[in-house]
């Protein structure tokens, strides 16, 4: 595949395959999503260089080692949609959870064993306990840049912070774009996140994401933004 111009990928091509864990250890992080959410670890998930997964939805959380190449991962901050019940029962579960309400919804944030910011967002209307990845945080350098290459992938701002360096993009999946700082429960915004999309035109969101050598691993371009973060795109 060759990079081609920039075009604007419609929202709705663009869907989150996976969302990927860096770990030293990933017994340790497998055990704790297991046993947190009652999930079922899967070996070998559909993932280039994943060593294990849970299945999310219509999507993937997937782990993998700090010597895995190309790495990606390093410090994630996301949200993970749970129903009525099953919050309360984490919330009972978990050592001193920091909540938040927000729309008269709740969520949780409790960091994994890898450092991993995760939070459980109270979502209805789910069909199991836990449901699909709703939301990823992005740490970018600027955030007027980086809500212009995500518009052009479909995205559309939402809501920009007044208190915080921050801006709030809707589309399949939100992203919440932070400058440098800590937010809720002194997290840092995703660093050197990793995820897998599918869109319409894999040279055209490659383009869009800033990479101008695309090389192609397990039929998807491996794109790094000028933020760091790892794109692995394919086509729809």
């Amino acid at each position: 595949m060759s990079p081609t111009a920039e075009v604007i990928v419609a929202t709705t091509t663009v869907t989150l395959d996976w969302l990927g864990l860096a770990t030293p250890d990933v017994s340790e992080l497998v055990a704790y999503y297991e046993s947190t959410f009652g999930l079922e670890a899967i070996d070998d998930p559909p993932c280039p260089k994943a060593s294990v997964g849970f299945s999310l939805g219509d999507g993937w959380l997937v782990t993998r080692p700090y010597t895995t190449l190309p790495s990606g991962g390093v410090h994630t901050h996301f949200a993970i949609s749970i129903t009525e019940s099953a919050y309360d029962q984490l919330y009972e579960s978990l050592d001193t959870p920091v909540e938040r309400t927000f729309g008269g919804q709740r969520s949780l944030y409790h960091f994994d064993p890898a450092g991993h910011c995760v939070e459980f967002g109270e979502r209805p209307a789910l069909d199991s306990a836990v449901g699909p990845i709703f939301e990823v945080v992005l740490e970018v350098a600027s955030l007027d840049i980086a809500i212009e290459r995500y518009r052009q992938l479909g995205f559309e701002p939402l809501d920009r912070g007044s208190d915080r360096p921050r801006c709030r993009l809707r589309g399949p999946f939100d992203l919440e774009l932070w400058e440098p700082h800590l937010g809720i429960a002194d997290a840092r915004g995703g660093c050197h996140v990793d995820l897998g999309i599918t869109v319409e035109d894999a040279n055209a969101a490659a383009a869009v994401l800033g990479q101008s050598e695309l090389p192609e691993i397990d039929n998807r371009l491996f794109v790094r933004d000028p933020d760091g973060h790892t794109w692995w795109v394919a086509d729809a």
